[in-house]
């Protein structure tokens, strides 16, 4: 019975994933030019990054807690919970379904001007303005707006199947 507390004490404790990241360059590379040293570049670079992440943690976790040691009405409060969550993970995902959708409109209309620069890129190509790497940069940009486009439908459906799983209903 002790372990058994003791178990059911620790799924109630909040985890904490922390991460940081620190890339710079701080120290500028320096070439050597007649007698004297210059650097090669007028830029430093930094970039850092802390992640936090601390799992919901509502005080009703140990009220449940403290009504599994009192054996209280765990039963009711573990349903009302469990449709809680329930609850609230479908909000969740009908708004990243929904905010999928506006950025879908985005990236189709990105995807628009990238076909129209290409055309007018290619048309200066044709009468020698441009070389052939700005042509080629052009239709990468092009790729990577449909790439999007396609990885923007892929999490639709996913999220949309999610839905409807969590709903009840058969994708």
């Amino acid at each position: 019975a002790g372990i058994d507390r003791k178990i059911a004490f620790s799924n109630f404790l909040p985890a904490i994933d922390i991460q940081l990241n620190r890339y710079s360059t701080d120290e500028q590379q320096l070439r050597r030019a007649g007698g004297n040293f210059m650097a090669m570049s007028d830029r430093t670079v930094r970039q850092r990054t802390v992640d936090a992440q601390w799992a919901v943690f509502a005080p009703e976790t140990w009220f449940l807690y403290d009504a599994y040691k009192n054996r209280q009405k765990v039963q009711e409060m573990i349903h009302e919970r469990v449709r809680q969550q329930i609850v609230l993970h479908i909000t969740v995902l009908f708004h990243s379904s929904l905010s999928l959708d506006e950025s879908r409109k985005s990236i189709e209309a990105t995807k628009a001007q990238a076909d129209v620069m290409l055309k007018e890129v290619l048309d200066a190509y044709e009468e020698g303005l441009l070389v052939k790497s700005q042509v080629e940069n052009a239709k990468v940009f092009v790729k990577s707006c449909e790439n999007a486009l396609k990885k923007n439908e892929r999490e639709q459906v996913q999220v949309k199947a999610d839905l409807l799983e969590l709903m009840g209903l058969s994708p």
